[in-house]
Protein backbone atom coordinates (compact mmCIF):
# COMPACT_ATOMS: atom_id res chain seq x y z
CA UNK A 1 0.00 0.00 0.00
CA UNK A 2 1.57 3.30 -1.06
CA UNK A 3 -1.19 5.58 0.24
CA UNK A 4 -4.56 5.21 1.96
CA UNK A 5 -7.41 6.86 3.80
CA UNK A 6 -8.56 5.81 7.25
CA UNK A 7 -11.51 4.03 5.65
CA UNK A 8 -12.90 0.51 6.03
CA UNK A 9 -15.90 -0.56 3.90
CA UNK A 10 -17.14 -2.74 6.79
CA UNK A 11 -17.33 0.35 9.00
CA UNK A 12 -17.28 3.49 6.86
CA UNK A 13 -19.33 2.25 3.90
CA UNK A 14 -23.09 1.80 4.05
CA UNK A 15 -24.59 -1.47 5.25
CA UNK A 16 -27.30 -1.42 2.57
CA UNK A 17 -26.63 -1.65 -1.17
CA UNK A 18 -27.08 0.93 -3.90
CA UNK A 19 -30.84 1.15 -4.36
CA UNK A 20 -33.41 2.11 -6.99
CA UNK A 21 -36.25 4.28 -5.70
CA UNK A 22 -38.62 1.36 -5.28
CA UNK A 23 -36.34 -0.51 -2.88
CA UNK A 24 -37.05 -0.52 0.88
CA UNK A 25 -40.59 0.73 0.11
CA UNK A 26 -38.88 4.05 -0.47
CA UNK A 27 -40.61 6.91 -2.31
CA UNK A 28 -37.66 8.63 -3.93
CA UNK A 29 -39.82 11.41 -5.35
CA UNK A 30 -39.70 13.12 -1.94
CA UNK A 31 -35.96 12.87 -1.28
CA UNK A 32 -35.43 16.57 -2.02
CA UNK A 33 -37.51 19.69 -1.56
CA UNK A 34 -37.42 23.47 -1.60
CA UNK A 35 -35.05 23.65 1.37
CA UNK A 36 -32.49 21.57 -0.52
CA UNK A 37 -32.87 23.61 -3.68
CA UNK A 38 -32.39 26.84 -1.72
CA UNK A 39 -29.31 25.37 -0.06
CA UNK A 40 -27.91 24.47 -3.47
CA UNK A 41 -28.84 27.52 -5.55
CA UNK A 42 -30.12 30.27 -3.28
CA UNK A 43 -33.66 31.53 -2.75
CA UNK A 44 -33.50 34.11 -5.54
CA UNK A 45 -32.97 31.43 -8.18
CA UNK A 46 -35.42 28.91 -6.70
CA UNK A 47 -38.38 30.75 -5.17
CA UNK A 48 -41.06 32.75 -6.97
CA UNK A 49 -40.84 35.49 -4.33
CA UNK A 50 -37.05 35.30 -4.19
CA UNK A 51 -37.14 34.55 -0.46
CA UNK A 52 -36.69 31.38 1.59
CA UNK A 53 -39.61 32.24 3.85
CA UNK A 54 -42.82 30.92 2.32
CA UNK A 55 -40.95 29.69 -0.74
CA UNK A 56 -42.97 28.36 -3.63
CA UNK A 57 -40.56 26.98 -6.18
CA UNK A 58 -40.44 28.32 -9.69
CA UNK A 59 -41.73 25.83 -12.23
CA UNK A 60 -38.27 25.57 -13.81
CA UNK A 61 -36.65 24.85 -10.43
CA UNK A 62 -39.19 22.19 -9.51
CA UNK A 63 -38.83 20.53 -12.92
CA UNK A 64 -35.05 20.37 -12.52
CA UNK A 65 -35.44 18.81 -9.07
CA UNK A 66 -38.10 16.33 -10.21
CA UNK A 67 -36.09 15.32 -13.28
CA UNK A 68 -33.06 14.57 -11.12
CA UNK A 69 -35.10 12.61 -8.59
CA UNK A 70 -36.60 10.63 -11.45
CA UNK A 71 -33.11 9.86 -12.76
CA UNK A 72 -32.30 8.20 -9.43
CA UNK A 73 -34.72 5.36 -10.17
CA UNK A 74 -31.77 3.41 -11.58
CA UNK A 75 -29.72 3.75 -8.42
CA UNK A 76 -28.02 6.17 -6.03
CA UNK A 77 -24.35 5.24 -6.51
CA UNK A 78 -23.10 8.81 -6.89
CA UNK A 79 -24.79 10.03 -3.72
CA UNK A 80 -23.66 7.03 -1.70
CA UNK A 81 -20.07 7.34 -2.93
CA UNK A 82 -19.97 10.99 -1.86
CA UNK A 83 -21.92 10.73 1.40
CA UNK A 84 -19.77 8.02 2.97
CA UNK A 85 -16.67 10.18 2.42
CA UNK A 86 -18.42 13.14 4.03
CA UNK A 87 -19.26 11.00 7.05
CA UNK A 88 -15.62 9.86 7.15
CA UNK A 89 -14.47 13.46 7.53
CA UNK A 90 -17.50 14.56 9.59
CA UNK A 91 -18.53 17.13 6.99
CA UNK A 92 -21.94 18.52 7.99
CA UNK A 93 -25.18 18.38 6.06
CA UNK A 94 -27.98 20.47 7.58
CA UNK A 95 -26.15 20.50 10.90
CA UNK A 96 -25.60 16.72 11.05
CA UNK A 97 -22.04 15.43 10.80
CA UNK A 98 -21.97 11.93 12.31
CA UNK A 99 -24.08 8.78 11.98
CA UNK A 100 -25.30 9.36 15.54
CA UNK A 101 -26.75 12.70 14.42
CA UNK A 102 -28.99 10.76 12.06
CA UNK A 103 -29.96 7.77 14.18
CA UNK A 104 -29.51 7.65 17.93
CA UNK A 105 -26.84 5.28 19.22
CA UNK A 106 -25.32 4.61 15.79
CA UNK A 107 -21.54 4.86 15.71
CA UNK A 108 -20.65 4.32 12.06
CA UNK A 109 -22.24 4.58 8.60
CA UNK A 110 -22.41 0.80 8.14
CA UNK A 111 -24.95 0.56 10.98
CA UNK A 112 -27.28 3.18 9.49
CA UNK A 113 -30.66 2.18 8.10
CA UNK A 114 -32.02 4.02 5.09
CA UNK A 115 -34.56 6.54 6.36
CA UNK A 116 -35.93 9.90 5.25
CA UNK A 117 -33.03 12.00 6.55
CA UNK A 118 -30.30 9.75 5.18
CA UNK A 119 -32.08 9.40 1.83
CA UNK A 120 -32.21 13.21 1.64
CA UNK A 121 -28.43 13.40 2.20
CA UNK A 122 -27.72 10.78 -0.46
CA UNK A 123 -30.11 12.31 -3.02
CA UNK A 124 -28.69 15.80 -2.51
CA UNK A 125 -25.13 14.71 -3.27
CA UNK A 126 -26.31 12.53 -6.15
CA UNK A 127 -27.81 15.66 -7.71
CA UNK A 128 -24.52 17.58 -7.47
CA UNK A 129 -23.16 15.61 -10.42
CA UNK A 130 -25.59 17.52 -12.64
CA UNK A 131 -24.09 20.90 -11.67
CA UNK A 132 -21.68 22.61 -14.05
CA UNK A 133 -19.19 23.23 -11.24
CA UNK A 134 -18.97 19.46 -10.67
CA UNK A 135 -19.56 18.05 -14.16
CA UNK A 136 -16.83 20.26 -15.60
CA UNK A 137 -14.33 18.84 -13.10
CA UNK A 138 -15.44 15.34 -14.08
CA UNK A 139 -15.05 16.09 -17.79
CA UNK A 140 -11.59 17.59 -17.25
CA UNK A 141 -10.49 14.58 -15.21
CA UNK A 142 -11.61 12.18 -17.97
CA UNK A 143 -8.94 13.74 -20.20
CA UNK A 144 -6.15 12.81 -17.78
CA UNK A 145 -4.15 9.65 -18.48
CA UNK A 146 -5.20 6.92 -16.01
CA UNK A 147 -1.80 6.88 -14.27
CA UNK A 148 -2.01 10.62 -13.64
CA UNK A 149 -5.42 10.03 -12.03
CA UNK A 150 -3.92 7.38 -9.76
CA UNK A 151 -1.05 9.68 -8.84
CA UNK A 152 -3.53 12.38 -7.83
CA UNK A 153 -5.22 9.88 -5.52
CA UNK A 154 -1.88 8.86 -4.01
CA UNK A 155 -0.86 12.46 -3.32
CA UNK A 156 -4.22 13.36 -1.78
CA UNK A 157 -4.24 10.26 0.43
CA UNK A 158 -0.68 11.01 1.59
CA UNK A 159 -1.15 14.65 2.48
CA UNK A 160 -4.75 14.35 3.68
CA UNK A 161 -5.83 17.27 1.53
CA UNK A 162 -8.81 15.77 -0.24
CA UNK A 163 -10.97 12.72 -0.88
CA UNK A 164 -12.36 11.70 -4.25
CA UNK A 165 -15.06 9.64 -5.88
CA UNK A 166 -14.24 7.63 -9.00
CA UNK A 167 -16.54 7.71 -12.00
CA UNK A 168 -16.38 5.02 -14.67
CA UNK A 169 -18.30 4.35 -17.85
CA UNK A 170 -18.29 2.29 -21.00
CA UNK A 171 -18.04 4.49 -24.06
CA UNK A 172 -20.19 3.76 -27.08
CA UNK A 173 -18.56 5.96 -29.72
CA UNK A 174 -18.63 9.38 -28.00
CA UNK A 175 -21.25 8.69 -25.35
CA UNK A 176 -20.59 7.37 -21.86
CA UNK A 177 -22.96 4.48 -21.14
CA UNK A 178 -23.43 2.20 -18.13
CA UNK A 179 -21.95 4.67 -15.65
CA UNK A 180 -21.13 3.95 -12.02
CA UNK A 181 -19.55 5.84 -9.09
CA UNK A 182 -17.42 4.29 -6.34
CA UNK A 183 -15.22 5.32 -3.41
CA UNK A 184 -11.44 4.77 -3.59
CA UNK A 185 -9.63 4.52 -0.26
CA UNK A 186 -6.17 3.04 -0.93
CA UNK A 187 -3.63 2.51 -3.70
CA UNK A 188 -1.32 -0.49 -3.90
CA UNK A 189 1.61 -1.06 -6.26
CA UNK A 190 1.78 -4.54 -7.78
CA UNK A 191 4.73 -4.59 -10.15
CA UNK A 192 3.66 -3.18 -13.50
CA UNK A 193 0.28 -1.96 -12.25
CA UNK A 194 -1.52 -0.03 -9.57
CA UNK A 195 -4.36 -1.63 -7.65
CA UNK A 196 -6.94 0.83 -6.31
CA UNK A 197 -8.86 -0.41 -3.27
CA UNK A 198 -12.51 0.50 -3.62
CA UNK A 199 -15.71 0.59 -1.59
CA UNK A 200 -18.38 -0.17 -4.18
CA UNK A 201 -21.86 0.72 -2.89
CA UNK A 202 -23.26 -2.25 -4.85
CA UNK A 203 -21.55 -4.59 -2.36
CA UNK A 204 -21.86 -3.58 1.32
CA UNK A 205 -18.79 -4.42 3.40
CA UNK A 206 -16.70 -5.58 0.44
CA UNK A 207 -13.35 -4.29 -0.75
CA UNK A 208 -13.07 -4.42 -4.52
CA UNK A 209 -10.14 -3.62 -6.78
CA UNK A 210 -9.45 -1.67 -9.95
CA UNK A 211 -6.21 -2.31 -11.80
CA UNK A 212 -4.40 0.38 -13.79
CA UNK A 213 -1.38 -0.54 -15.89
CA UNK A 214 1.56 1.84 -15.51
CA UNK A 215 2.93 1.61 -19.05
CA UNK A 216 1.76 1.61 -22.64
CA UNK A 217 -1.89 2.63 -23.08
CA UNK A 218 -2.35 2.54 -19.29
CA UNK A 219 -5.24 0.10 -19.54
CA UNK A 220 -7.58 -0.08 -16.55
CA UNK A 221 -10.30 -2.56 -15.63
CA UNK A 222 -12.94 -2.99 -12.95
CA UNK A 223 -15.75 -5.54 -12.63
CA UNK A 224 -19.08 -4.18 -11.38
CA UNK A 225 -22.59 -3.20 -12.50
CA UNK A 226 -24.69 -0.03 -12.53
CA UNK A 227 -26.68 -1.35 -9.54
CA UNK A 228 -26.93 -4.70 -7.71
CA UNK A 229 -29.93 -5.88 -9.73
CA UNK A 230 -27.94 -5.70 -12.98
CA UNK A 231 -25.42 -8.28 -14.19
CA UNK A 232 -21.75 -7.47 -13.58
CA UNK A 233 -19.42 -6.87 -16.47
CA UNK A 234 -15.88 -5.70 -16.94
CA UNK A 235 -15.60 -1.93 -17.25
CA UNK A 236 -12.35 -1.19 -19.02
CA UNK A 237 -10.56 1.63 -20.74
CA UNK A 238 -7.21 3.29 -21.38
CA UNK A 239 -5.73 6.65 -22.36
CA UNK A 240 -7.84 6.79 -25.52
CA UNK A 241 -11.27 6.04 -24.03
CA UNK A 242 -11.37 8.94 -21.52
CA UNK A 243 -13.81 6.97 -19.37
CA UNK A 244 -12.17 7.15 -15.94
CA UNK A 245 -12.45 10.23 -13.74
CA UNK A 246 -12.20 11.50 -10.17
CA UNK A 247 -14.07 14.37 -8.53
CA UNK A 248 -12.98 16.02 -5.26
CA UNK A 249 -15.50 15.73 -2.43
CA UNK A 250 -14.93 19.33 -1.32
CA UNK A 251 -16.30 20.63 -4.63
CA UNK A 252 -19.73 19.13 -3.92
CA UNK A 253 -20.37 21.99 -1.51
CA UNK A 254 -20.83 25.54 -2.66
CA UNK A 255 -22.21 28.64 -1.02
CA UNK A 256 -24.43 28.98 -4.07
CA UNK A 257 -24.11 26.94 -7.26
CA UNK A 258 -25.14 28.41 -10.59
CA UNK A 259 -28.74 27.40 -11.28
CA UNK A 260 -28.95 25.52 -14.60
CA UNK A 261 -32.68 26.21 -14.77
CA UNK A 262 -32.51 29.95 -14.10
CA UNK A 263 -33.33 31.67 -17.38
CA UNK A 264 -32.06 35.06 -16.29
CA UNK A 265 -28.66 33.53 -15.44
CA UNK A 266 -28.56 31.78 -18.82
CA UNK A 267 -29.23 35.02 -20.69
CA UNK A 268 -26.55 36.84 -18.68
CA UNK A 269 -23.99 34.14 -19.48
Amino acid sequence: IVASLNFDPEVDGFGFPNYPNDEYKHDGSRDMGAVDMIRMFGAKAVCKNGKAAGCVMKASAKKWMDDNLDSMTGGHCEGMAVSCLRFNWEMPFKGRSTPGDYQKGIENPFELKLDKMLANNIAYYWATQALDEVSELDAASQKDPPVKTVQKLIQAFKDGSETYTIGICQREKTECEQGHAVTPFAVEEIGSAYKIHIYDNNGPGETRFMTVQKAGKQAWSYITSTNPSEAKFNYKGDISTKSLSIVPTSQREGSCFAAPFDQAAEVAS
